[in-house]
Formats: C-alpha cells, structure tokens, sequence
C-alpha cells in the first residue's frame, strides 16, 4: 500500500479529484465470501490506511464493485459456480438465478464497510 499512498498527494497536485477502488479479491472478504480473496489479500487495517491516506488528500474515494460481469475473482470458485451466466464461463453473473441479488449486495456491503464516508458506488455494468 505504501506506492498507492506515495501517489495520492502526486494526483492531487495534478489535479486528481478522486480515486476509484476495484478491490475483487484483494479485500478481506469474511463469511460467505471468504474464500473468494486472495491469501495475500489486504489486512482490515492496510485498506483503511489506504482509504484513509486517500481522504486525507481531499480525494473522493469510489469504491467500485463489479455486479454482473467481470466477476471472474468470485465465479471462479465452485461454490459459486451455480451463479453462472453460461456453465462454462467464469465471467458473469446469471441476472435470473435467484441467488444472485444476494450475491450482488453481499459483494456491496462487504465492500462499504471499508467506504463508510461513499456516497456513490460504481457498479461496473459496463458489458
């Protein structure tokens, strides 16, 4: 985290009024989702330092959390693999399935409890 938080005052100074977080995998993710970070994923304390460095700076911090594609990092792991769009393809998330809102906000509240301060989100969406 130390780069990232080397950078915050560079973009600020450039111009820079926000910073978009794409955690996936690399917030601790606990309960359900816990097998979906990585091992060497992010500490609680390494991402509030980060967010926090982030505010310090007067950056707007957007957590962005992918909802129906690009959700490899999550559909990928065999107990999600019922959630898939197609069977054999990691990228998306079956709209229809009747787990999949769940899954959705889980991925969303999980990410917010690091984001306290968020007014917005970004959901990805861009397929």
């Amino acid at each position: 985290p130390n780069y990232l938080i080397d950078c915050f005052p560079l973009w600020k100074k450039w111009g820079a009024t926000g910073v978009v977080f794409e955690w996936e995998d690399m917030l601790p993710f606990t309960g359900l989702l816990r097998n979906v970070r990585k091992s060497y994923c992010y500490s609680e304390e390494e991402v509030e330092l980060l967010i926090g460095a982030a505010e310090k700076e007067g950056l707007h911090c957007i957590p962005l959390v992918q909802t129906f594609g690009h959700l490899e990092f999550v559909l990928k792991h065999s107990e999600f693999a019922c959630y898939r769009e197609v069977p054999e393809e990691v990228l998306c998330l079956c709209p229809l399935h009747s787990g999949s809102f769940a899954l959705a906000r889980e991925l969303i509240d999980q990410t917010l409890k690091f984001h306290p301060q968020a007014d917005i989100i970004h959901i990805g969406c861009d397929e």
